[in-house]
């Protein structure tokens, strides 16, 4: 289902987002409704590299975890556009880095597995989320293919997913 997080009160504030490859979640505040999840996005830091996890405890002591899956680019390597309206073909296939490329794009638009789709997996079992903890996704463009691939594969206990700039993956609705 697609809605606005969940809050929980009393919650912590503090944290960081870690190194590449590691992934502490960071204690955060819940947000105050969709335009604090969107804004999460743009306020996402290269080190994050493209995953932002928040832990929410609330003052009964309940945790939840917010992943917020960013779009194409997001890994610090920065969509060149002009250089995409020469060649479209060759662009982002064979000359990108990292995660959130336009390959895994494809990949996760053909409901393959992509790299980027492993890399949110190996940072939310790094940050200790267990397949019981409340979860709530949030994703833009790219990131919300991720977020609806993972909601459908019932890893985990997702109670939200918000999507923005995202095209419908088959079978999410």
């Amino acid at each position: 289902k697609t809605s606005a997080a969940g809050t929980a009160p009393g919650a912590t504030g503090g944290g960081s987002a870690g190194e590449k490859g590691t992934s502490s979640a960071k204690s955060a505040k819940p947000p105050g409704g969709m335009k604090d999840v969107y804004s999460a996005f743009s306020d996402m830091g290269p080190d994050e590299h493209g995953v932002r996890i928040e832990k929410v405890v609330g003052s009964d002591g309940s945790t939840r975890y917010i992943v917020y899956i960013n779009g194409t680019g997001a890994d610090g390597d920065p969509v060149d556009w002009d250089k995409i309206k020469e060649n479209p073909l060759d662009y982002g296939f064979y000359d990108k880095s990292g995660n959130f490329n336009w390959k895994d794009n494809i990949a996760a638009a053909l409901g393959m597995t992509s790299g980027s789709e492993r890399y949110v997996l190996e940072r939310m079992e790094k940050a200790g989320i267990s397949s019981t903890d409340p979860v709530m996704f949030a994703g833009y463009s790219q990131g919300g293919i991720i977020a609806q691939r993972l909601t459908q594969q019932a890893r985990y206990n997702v109670t939200d997913v918000a999507l923005f700039g995202t095209p419908n993956v088959p079978g999410t609705e």
